[in-house]
């Protein structure tokens, strides 16, 4: 696989892409792209976020699970299928270079083997063809004999053979047979295939919880703008709300001519039922008078219905 075949592949990819596909696309990596990237869903701008996604190194030409992932959420089978096809072919091809590094060798360990048996086998064969003679001086005319001046003691014959070879004990075995090399050489292969396939695993196990834990983080992201949209939505119907409990006065309404006396009235000072230089007021939902009552330095509840006195909510102890 040569640095250009994952871009191949993306351009082919297009094709199968549809305008609603690239909108959700371009949506999904809205956190991972520029906002120009992210609202151009035309066909130079999905280009434009692959090649920010190679400059993130979020893919690349070994490892492009990333956008795997992606395609499968935003529910386009094709290109997902296209993507894992394309991964597949990658770990072939590794795969088949590693069988062809091990054939090339295997032969030289072979080799090496069998040269080592043969020299062993001719070492064994110059040991068996040693022979032992015995030295002249001590055997003479096929007898052996004692001290002729000690004569305690009667002679001794001993008869010998004119040569004595002496027998290699025992032959060497070969250590290793050609059916135990054979064997070894496959259980070393297949270690190395599951070597292989451990590591090509790992890397894609640690790659795939990378990736969940990101788009984990993302759904959480977007949980929260939901959730702060609601909320925003809730306060504005209860604000709504409030103001349709305003009663409406009509604009050709008659006011009365005596008027009702809702807070005050028993001349300026500082007790709860006198006010000094009011200076502003508020009506609260429920028809509660909240006054700034400006001479006294303080603020004055008056409920409705209750007009004798009024309730100090804050300040009242002077400047």
């Amino acid at each position: 696989m040569n640095a250009h075949d994952l871009r191949a592949i993306l351009l082919k990819l297009q094709d199968r892409l549809k305008d609603d596909d690239r909108k959700r696309l371009h949506f999904f990596f809205g956190n991972d792209v520029p906002r120009r990237i992210r609202d151009d869903p035309s066909l130079g701008g999905t280009l434009s976020l692959m090649e920010s996604l190679f400059d993130q190194d979020k893919i690349n030409e070994e490892d492009f699970t990333f956008l795997i992932h992606a395609f499968e959420a935003i529910q386009c089978v094709d290109a997902a299928k296209l993507l894992r096809e394309h991964m597949r072919q990658i770990k072939s091809s590794e795969i088949k270079k590693s069988m062809q590094s091990l054939a090339e060798i295997m032969p030289i360990t072979m080799k090496q083997i069998f040269d080592d048996q043969d020299d062993d086998k001719y070492g064994v064969q110059c040991h068996e063809s040693l022979v032992f003679f015995p030295e002249k001086d001590i055997y003479e005319n096929n007898t052996v004999m004692n001290d002729t001046n000690d004569k305690s003691v009667d002679a001794i014959t001993t008869t010998k053979d004119d040569m004595t070879t002496l027998p290699l004990q025992s032959k060497r075995k070969p250590v290793f047979s050609v059916t135990l090399i054979i064997w070894i050489c496959l259980v070393i292969f297949f270690v190395i295939l599951i070597i292989i396939f451990g590591a090509v695993s790992g890397i894609y196990l640690r790659r795939a919880l990378q990736n969940n834990a990101q788009l984990k983080e993302n759904i959480l992201a977007e949980i929260k703008k939901s959730n702060e949209t609601i909320q925003r939505l809730i306060n504005e119907l209860k604000y709504i709300q409030r103001v349709k409990n305003i009663p409406k006065i009509a604009f050709d309404a008659q006011w009365s001519p005596s008027g009702e006396t809702v807070a005050g009235g028993n001349g300026i000072g500082s007790a709860t039922n006198q006010l000094q230089y009011p200076w502003g007021l508020f009506v609260d939902d429920d028809q509660s008078i909240i006054i700034a009552d400006f001479g006294n330095h303080r603020i004055v509840q008056w409920k409705k219905g209750d007009t004798t006195n009024g309730q100090v909510v804050a300040g009242g102890k002077g400047e």
